[in-house]
């Protein structure tokens, strides 16, 4: 069991298993408890995968945005016609 500030060995497996083999820590019941526990004890990786979690976002913002565009482009061409 995890203590207010220690994280355990299966803490960091349950760590593992879903951010490598999931894809997504949000999916883990216990993430909400244990982010800050993690954020303590590892600052620099809390950091990294916060800045790619935003990075991530805005790849698809920018991704939805081009689409929204071409699709704007072309009712404007379809007009023309």
């Amino acid at each position: 069991m995890t203590t207010e500030s220690q994280l355990t060995l299966e803490d960091i497996r349950l760590f593992n298993y879903f951010y490598n083999d999931k894809g997504d820590l949000t999916k883990w019941s216990d993430w909400k408890r244990l982010k800050p526990i993690f954020r303590k004890e590892h600052p620099l990786l809390m950091g990294m995968i916060e800045d790619q979690e935003l990075r991530e976002t805005t790849i698809r913002t920018l991704i939805e945005n081009m689409v929204e565009q071409r699709e704007c482009d072309e009712i404007a061409n379809d007009q023309d016609d």
